[in-house]
């Protein structure tokens, strides 16, 4: 069956939280280690709430068979001066990497920033996950830079890079 790639329900909080906890759990890159991330069904619906209220901000996910399988999450600036640009943050479950997922989510990411008037879309990846960041650079990313040890983990230091589209 073929993946369905839409905006977030308040009705898939429950999914959504569960489907953050495996890509939390099952991902080496990301900014909470496994087990750190404990957030609240009602914590996690007030974000909800916020995103899918808030005109620069939303979660696109992706699903297969009713089942969440990845996610990316686009959160505005709140400010006049920082409104046109969007951070952007994705997960997608280990089994389902690879296959053109991350690549549609971020079409879908795109066209929403435009739809919503946003004018440039930047994210994180550390340095060492070539796979996140090739796909990045492939959908027009482009490498504004590094930021030195940002992350502690596996008891060393990681570097990011500041990657930017602008729309």
């Amino acid at each position: 069956m073929k993946e369905i790639i839409r905006e977030i329900r308040i009705n898939d909080v429950e999914n959504f939280s569960k489907l953050l906890d495996s890509v939390i759990n099952q991902s080496e890159y990301l900014l909470f280690n496994p087990g750190e991330h404990q957030i609240s069904i009602q914590n996690q619906t007030l974000f909800l709430e916020e995103m899918i209220t808030t005109s620069n901000s939303t979660i696109i996910i992706a699903e297969l068979n009713e089942t969440l399988i990845g996610y990316a999450t686009i959160q505005g600036g709140r400010t006049k001066r920082n409104r046109h640009a969007a951070k952007v943050a994705m997960g997608i479950l280990p089994s389902f990497r690879n296959k053109g997922i991350g690549f549609k989510l971020l079409q879908e990411t795109e066209a929403w920033a435009v739809k919503q008037e946003l004018h440039r879309l930047e994210l994180t990846v550390v340095t060492e996950n070539e796979p996140a960041y090739r796909l990045y650079e492939k959908f027009g990313f482009k490498n504004e830079g590094k930021k030195e040890d940002t992350l502690y983990f596996n008891d060393r230091f990681y570097d990011e890079f500041v990657m930017a589209k602008l729309l």
